[in-house]
């Protein structure tokens, strides 16, 4: 009886994986693809090469299964489009080659990131990413329950371009709708990671020049915040001016972005405020930071010492020279002090949640 038993569940879970396409990846099967992504001036002919295997490839951002289009000779790419391939052979399936041929685009002096993501992902009308859903809870101009506002996490190819058009970066990484009430806005603020997992745990390019830092894990792309459909970066434009200042800001980049091989606008590339980014910056062990954000939230570490640094505030008169001594070890008064005045000087209405500490 038990060997039936376990038969029965061995043959279930076979038939699942097959009729899923959870398919084994091995190294030596690869897909290969001619020309590499780039900006053209005219149209591409696309090859595909995977001697040891079949090829089915996408035009549309999926990723190729065995339903996909079969790879049968060159074929010609007269629009931007992504391309996106993969090999087949008994059973295994090849990594996932995404490529971007950017085609009659106009000249640029500003960077390109294009994205690869399959479209009901982020569009579908019920429970696409970009989309606002059937659920949304409250009747406050942030619709809040709206898909957009979900933490879903998404796997999405990013390749990157620089204004020479040369590609710095082209591989998977981890995708997140980014952000506060601009969530509503067209364009979705989004942020991507590296990890090991994907193959690569780190952007190991300058992508903020020679003074920025020159690995990063975590980018947000932003679409400018309160300042969406206006100037686009005065937000970078005010953070440019505190570069002086006795506190530290996020490089900046405008950036042109695709989703698919569709344009999607410009966007405000940063650093991603994190405790990676502190590791940066400071002689600080990431994981060991008390990172919080808003009124409390924890984002790493715990809250016990900062809620125990306000009480201390209400119970004791800071006129005293005892503890004011007793805050200053706590806080970096000077540097809190600037914080302050930025915030006062340019006006910043926005600044409730959008601290961390």
């Amino acid at each position: 009886m038990n060997r039936l038993r376990i038969t029965h569940i061995i043959l279930i879970i076979i038939g699942i994986g097959i009729s899923n396409d959870f398919l084994a990846q091995t190294p030596d099967l690869m897909v290969e693809m001619q020309p590499t992504s780039g900006k053209y001036d005219s149209d591409v002919l696309v090859s595909l090469y995977a001697p040891k295997g079949a090829i089915y490839y996408t035009l549309n951002g999926n990723e190729p299964t065995r339903r996909s289009i079969r790879y049968r000779g060159p074929f010609k790419i007269r629009k931007t489009t992504v391309v996106r391939a993969a090999a087949y052979r008994y059973g295994q399936k090849s990594q996932v080659l995404s490529q971007t041929y950017l085609i009659k685009e106009p000249t640029s002096s500003i960077p390109i990131v294009s994205l690869s993501v399959p479209p009901h992902q982020l569009f579908n009308p019920e429970y696409g990413l970009f989309t606002e859903g059937e659920n949304i809870t409250s009747t406050h101009p942030a619709k809040y329950g709206a898909n957009y506002w979900s933490r879903r996490k998404l796997t999405v190819n990013v390749e990157i371009f620089e204004i020479n058009e040369d590609k710095v970066f082209n591989g998977k990484t981890e995708f997140r709708v980014f952000g506060g009430v601009s969530r509503t806005f067209p364009q979705k603020s989004f942020s991507v990671s590296l990890d090991k997992n994907y193959g690569v745990s780190e952007f190991k390019y300058p992508l903020f020049g020679k003074s920025g830092p020159k690995k990063i894990k975590h980018l947000v792309f932003r679409n400018s915040g309160s300042d969406w459909g206006k100037s686009h970066f005065r937000d970078a434009y005010i953070t440019s001016l505190t570069r002086n200042l006795d506190y530290e800001s996020q490089r900046y980049r405008p950036v042109h972005i695709y989703i698919n091989g569709k344009y999607w606008g410009m966007y405000n590339m940063r650093e991603k405020v994190n405790r990676y980014f502190l590791d940066t910056y400071y002689d600080i062990d990431r994981d060991s930071i008390d990172l919080l954000e808003g009124r409390y939230l924890i984002k790493s570490g715990y809250r016990t010492e900062y809620l125990k640094l306000l009480r201390y505030l209400r119970n004791n008169d800071l006129s005293s020279e005892e503890h004011y001594a007793y805050i200053k070890s706590k806080i970096d008064v000077e540097s809190f002090t600037d914080f302050i005045i930025t915030q006062i000087f340019v006006n910043n209405r926005d600044a409730g949640g959008n601290v961390k500490y």
